[in-house]
């Protein structure tokens, strides 16, 4: 059942209170003395949110309070990087948190870069330990090229980029090794029918992280078994037609359900089994809830990351203060779920009917990620 988000309860301050109240998070040597004031800061104005420290006087409290030098957001985070104290108050330099703008802004992109990077291999020469060969991506029509990645072969965003695909007959130690057997995939409390694929020809399965050896036989080909039929859609994968005149015994399953729909919108997310929603490694699936689903054996995850696990929502800007800027386009029911005192700043902006522009930082955590855009 849809929700509304009027009838949300959420706090009613203001962004700039929620800075403000925030504890150090670490004391001056002598900050609850008054003296005669440290050096001023190397760069800026006094409470601005650029260089690494501001005038004598600059920030919340002086040395040894909130913020080091150079106001509410020092060095990219909600605090300073240090530096001498401020003059209002004695001590030596506050030992203030330093914010790392590498996991505050939004990284998803360059996460994704690292997934599948490739190699060097050459058109036609062997990858996946010789269960393969380096192919171009244009000329490979199997059902199952949306599983393969690229192995050992080279990468390239043109025409020259080789898949590392599978072999036309596969090879006669790896079927007494057990390739392309018939397995049992159990995702979540559903078994499904598969096929035991290398994990080297599976590196373009966007899910394959979530992927277990189910009955296949363990070994050198580290096997796992690969659902003929995406769960969450009912479509069929192509692992189950690798191998010459194969195809799935079993009928396509149904889908899973959708659910997450908010004030008369479409639904943005789908019921998946929560034990799945754990095992794709995003911090934020141990906040998902059951909301729509079924029974609580199921969290309502994004349909994108569904779908996806590795997939990035989309880059937004917030709109509100320094440091909170960097944000992406979650499903509203997903804030809800996760942070939802967070939904008194947030704003839709940019983003699409149904989801608002989440911070990359933590609203009400300063300091750390909300995983958004993770």
């Amino acid at each position: 059942m849809a929700r509304t988000l009027s009838r949300l309860a959420v706090p009613a301050v203001s962004i700039a209170l929620a800075v403000v109240i925030l504890p150090a998070c670490s004391k001056d040597s002598d900050g609850t003395q008054m003296g005669t004031g440290g050096a001023s800061g190397s760069a800026g104005a006094a409470g601005t949110s650029t260089g690494t420290g501001g005038a004598g006087t600059g920030g919340v409290t002086g040395a040894g309070g909130m913020v080091g030098n150079g106001g509410v957001v020092g060095n990219g985070g909600m605090v300073g990087s240090g530096g001498a104290a401020g003059a209002s108050s004695g001590g030596s330099a506050g030992a203030t948190m330093s914010m790392d703008a590498g996991i505050l802004g939004y990284v998803c992109d360059e996460k994704l870069a690292k997934i599948d990077p490739g190699g060097t291999g050459a058109a036609d020469s062997a990858c996946c330990t010789g269960l393969g060969k380096c192919t171009l991506a244009s000329s490979v029509t199997s059902a199952g090229k949306s599983l393969l990645g690229h192995d050992t072969c080279a990468k390239s965003a043109g025409a020259t980029d080789l898949l590392c695909a599978p072999v036309p007959k596969g090879d006669a130690a790896a079927a007494v090794a057990g390739m392309y057997a018939t397995c049992t995939a159990k995702i979540g409390p559903t078994d499904y029918e598969g096929r035991c694929v290398p994990q080297c020809l599976l590196a373009g399965d966007p899910n394959a992280s979530t992927l277990t050896i189910g009955s296949c036989m363990a070994g050198s080909l580290n096997l796992l078994c690969a659902p003929c039929f995406n769960p969450v859609d009912g479509k069929e994968t192509g692992a189950c037609s690798q191998a010459p005149n194969d195809k799935p015994k079993m009928p396509a399953p149904a889908p899973y359900a959708t659910c997450g729909a908010h004030d008369g919108g479409a639904p943005l997310g789908t019921c998946v089994p929560k034990t799945i929603a754990l095992s794709s490694g995003n911090p934020a699936a141990a906040s998902l809830k059951q909301d729509d689903c079924s029974t609580a054996d199921y969290v309502c995850t994004p349909t994108l990351k569904a779908n996806d696990v590795n997939a990035c929502f989309e880059k937004c800007q917030s709109g509100l203060t320094s440091g909170y800027g960097d944000g992406a386009c979650v499903p509203i029911y997903v804030a809800t779920d996760v942070s939802p005192g967070a939904l008194a700043f947030v704003k839709q902006t940019t983003c699409a009917t149904g989801q608002v522009c989440a911070p990359c930082q933590d609203i009400l955590n300063p300091g750390i990620p909300s995983h958004s855009c993770q």
